[in-house]
């Protein structure tokens, strides 16, 4: 069923982030067993790199796994939008469709149940839960394994970069609002005027339906380009978070190595 498979597939990513976590150690261990040449044979090195590798070739199997897993749920939710909104369309009065808004109607239920959906799934299933499983992994093995002071700076580090990319997710969805909004007028026009094509061809008024689509998209683009420069700015300051974490952690490394 349908809840078994996103069941499945959300199970998939926490298995597949503990392993994530697992490799490095086995890794490490297999180093530590080369490096300090305890055992007679070679045994416990091979055994570590061999248990490696197959993690690491699992957890990519795993990890591409969630997605057929999650297949159905997502095409069930896509169709069942797509038709809803069919409904919808058929359920309006034909005052609506006397004013060709054809076009507009396309590009909203192409946008939301298309592509919005696939684009929620992934962003829950193949960003956030993955992340959130990574760090819960990590942070567990910093815990019992490295100074505690690690594990501060990545809680303070993980909390800092929330706020600010939420704090940047509401400055972008005005601007990303008036963005699809400017091209959902603009494809709207274009759409509706190919569907009325015999009567702007009767009337010639070609010059001046191309010119009306021209001036939507200079709008959507004015939009868009607003859209995209506060989007730069709140992506670069989540990364210099992320880099200043990273580098306290190294400094501090440093430091206890030498």
């Amino acid at each position: 069923s349908d809840v078994c498979s996103s069941d499945l597939a959300v199970l998939s990513v926490f298995i597949g982030s503990g392993l994530q976590a697992l490799a490095p150690l086995l890794f490490a261990s297999a180093v530590d067993e080369i490096a300090a040449n305890v055992s007679p044979t070679a045994s416990v090195p091979v055994a570590l790199l061999s248990a490696y590798a197959l993690v690491f070739a699992l957890n990519r199997v795993i990890n591409d796994a969630r997605w057929w897993l999650l297949a159905p749920v997502q095409w069930r939710l896509q169709r069942n939008v797509m038709g809803a909104a069919t409904r919808q369309g058929h359920a309006l009065g034909l005052r609506f469709h006397l004013t060709h808004k054809t076009g507009h109607i396309t590009d909203i239920v192409s946008r939301g149940g298309g592509a919005g959906i696939g684009l929620l799934t992934g962003v829950v299933l193949g960003t956030l839960l993955p992340l959130v499983s990574l760090l819960v992994s990590v942070g567990w093995v910093i815990a019992t394994r490295l100074d505690a002071r690690y594990l501060l700076i990545i809680v303070a580090t993980v909390i800092v970069y929330g706020v600010v990319l939420i704090l940047g997710a509401e400055k972008q969805a005005p601007l990303q609002r008036a963005t699809n909004a400017q091209f959902t007028l603009a494809h709207g026009r274009a759409v509706d005027s190919l569907f009325n094509y015999e009567t702007i061809k009767y009337f010639g008024s070609e010059r001046r339906v191309l010119q009306s689509v021209s001036d939507q998209l200079r709008k959507w683009r004015e939009a868009g380009m607003a859209h995209y420069r506060w989007r730069t700015i709140s992506g670069q300051i989540p990364a210099a978070v992320l880099g200043a974490g990273l580098t306290l952690m190294m400094w501090m490394a440093a430091r206890q190595t030498i």
